[in-house]
């Protein structure tokens, strides 16, 4: 919980840079913790370790971000595949800096 709280006060940091952009702010907040939203359902309950570092890896998170961001209107569409991509980005940058990723930072090499 603690993490997941971490990366939301960095991405709403961030967030406020965004100004009137609601769509892009909300979705940064969002790509901050969808990273970690996402794997620890595969890592308990299926106990599939790898799901961590698939949603930790830059490249895979391209085709994440893309995905959910047809779940938005088409005119939201651009704003919301910047705003995960970029608050997915900072997740995996802010679990760089805190050498808590463990394996998943070889996917970076």
């Amino acid at each position: 919980m603690a993490d997941l709280l971490v990366h939301y006060a960095v991405s709403r940091a961030a967030a406020t840079g965004a100004g009137r952009r609601v769509v892009l702010a909300e979705c940064l907040l969002l790509g901050a913790v969808l990273p970690d939203v996402l794997a620890k359902p595969f890592d308990v309950v299926f106990q599939l370790g790898w799901a961590t570092t698939t949603t930790h890896a830059p490249i895979p998170w391209v085709a994440v971000a893309y995905v959910v961001a047809h779940l938005f209107r088409s005119p939201h569409r651009p704003a919301a595949f910047l705003g995960v991509l970029l608050g997915g980005w900072l997740h995996i940058g802010v679990d760089l800096l805190r050498e808590t990723m463990g394996m998943g930072a070889i996917a970076l090499l």
